[in-house]
């Protein structure tokens, strides 16, 4: 796992686009892959990628992506090899959490973008997380977030990076090369 934080995000961009997003992916007919107690974003990853969009805020966006995932690799000795990246925004309102999950890809993560407040609790760790900050982790972790208690949502990008073998189980087309 890596952590890192990058607080020159334009969170207001960001939250601005996530949040418009919001209603045109809830319009799209869709049936869950897996049993989920809310129909949300969160749900509906597979609909679409937060990088397919004009917003120069998201450029910012990807760099940390990208940079944490070259530091990951160096400190982890990964070899090259071609790898997708998805993205999709999470909006959970006052008293609402993300289910336990996980990712079927080698190499995921979030960016807090309003989540200070906020925990995701694995198995065997709890993060606290913080506005600008990516984590990045591998495998098939399950974990979920504390209950959101704030008035104003909580804001998250969750991410995945797949591996030629992934996107043979991928349950999505959105993705874009990343590597």
């Amino acid at each position: 796992m890596l952590i890192r934080k990058d607080t020159t995000l334009d969170f207001k961009k960001i939250i601005e686009y996530i949040t418009q997003m919001e209603s045109k992916i809830l319009s799209k007919d869709f049936t869950p892959l897996v049993p989920y107690p809310k129909d949300d974003l969160s749900i509906r990853w597979p609909l679409w990628n937060i990088f397919v969009n004009k917003e120069p805020a998201f450029h910012k966006v990807y760099m940390l992506i990208k940079n944490t995932w070259n530091e990951y690799k160096e400190i982890n000795k990964l070899k090259y090899q071609p790898m997708w990246l998805q993205a999709w925004g999470n909006i959970h309102r006052k008293n609402e959490e993300l289910g336990r999950h996980n990712h079927e890809c080698a190499y995921w993560g979030w960016i807090s973008i309003n989540a200070e407040g906020s925990t995701t609790i694995m198995d065997n760790e709890t993060i606290y997380n913080s506005n600008g900050q990516i984590v990045m982790c591998s495998g098939n972790i399950y974990h979920r977030s504390s209950k959101w208690t704030q008035d104003e949502s909580r804001i998250t990008i969750g991410f995945d990076l797949a591996t030629e073998e992934d996107l043979k189980y991928k349950r999505t087309n959105k993705v874009i090369p990343f590597e």
